[in-house]
């Protein structure tokens, strides 16, 4: 409580931090994928000042990545950190999700109120706040991974194409990997660049209509 110092002995610390390792050093191990980026996202559960929430989580996404940092020896560029103070979404969801939860139109009603420590104290007075705050608030306070990936063979592939100062700027974006940018470009030309940006944002079926037009080529 209170602190935002990475503790391997906490609770199941050890446990998980050996899991996102391995995850890390999976990745790395596996030639058809370049990773681009991770992003840390930190949440905190309501109870306590939203201002404190606020610096808590934001502190423990920044120890976190230093933490990752230091063992994959990567710069904290490669880290991308964002912090939710208080995860009332996720508190929301998991109080429909719950079936030991009686009251829940009394609780969804709480919910709407605007200022979060307003409506935490309003919470705080629920007959089933006892047991959120024993059985929900622990998973509310959390560190979330998300990898950011690509296919080296995407990298790899050339194509004729018409090089106006326009399209060799949307060149350049795909190859710096800004693939929305590089797709507000390369749309219009809908060519095999296009399909390329298409894939790389997970837009499959809009990659594949692209590719149905263009002539089978090796």
């Amino acid at each position: 409580a209170g602190s935002w110092t990475v503790d391997e002995s906490l609770g199941e610390n050890n446990r998980e931090i050996e899991r996102i390792k391995a995850n890390f050093d999976s990745l790395q191990l596996k030639k058809e994928f370049v990773t681009d980026s991770v992003d840390i996202v930190s949440s905190c559960s309501p109870e306590g000042s939203y201002a404190m929430n606020s610096r808590l989580s934001k502190k423990r996404a920044e120890a976190v990545r230093e933490y990752f940092a230091s063992y994959l020896n990567r710069g904290k560029k490669f880290f991308k950190t964002d912090y939710i103070p208080e995860n009332w979404e996720l508190l929301k969801r998991y109080i429909l999700e719950d079936e030991k939860i009686l009251y829940k139109e009394q609780l969804l009603e709480v919910l709407k109120t605007e200022d979060p420590d307003v409506r935490e104290a309003r919470l705080s007075k629920c007959k089933d706040y006892r047991y959120i705050r024993s059985s929900i608030y622990p998973i509310l306070r959390r560190i979330d991974f998300s990898f950011h990936l690509h296919r080296k063979c995407y990298d790899t592939l050339t194509v004729e194409a018409p090089l106006d100062d326009v399209y060799l700027k949307g060149l350049a974006l795909l190859k710096e990997r800004q693939y929305k940018d590089a797709l507000e470009i390369l749309r219009p030309y809908r060519n095999i660049n296009t399909a390329i940006c298409y894939l790389s944002l997970d837009y499959n079926a809009s990659a594949l209509g692209v590719l149905k037009d263009l002539e089978k080529t090796p």
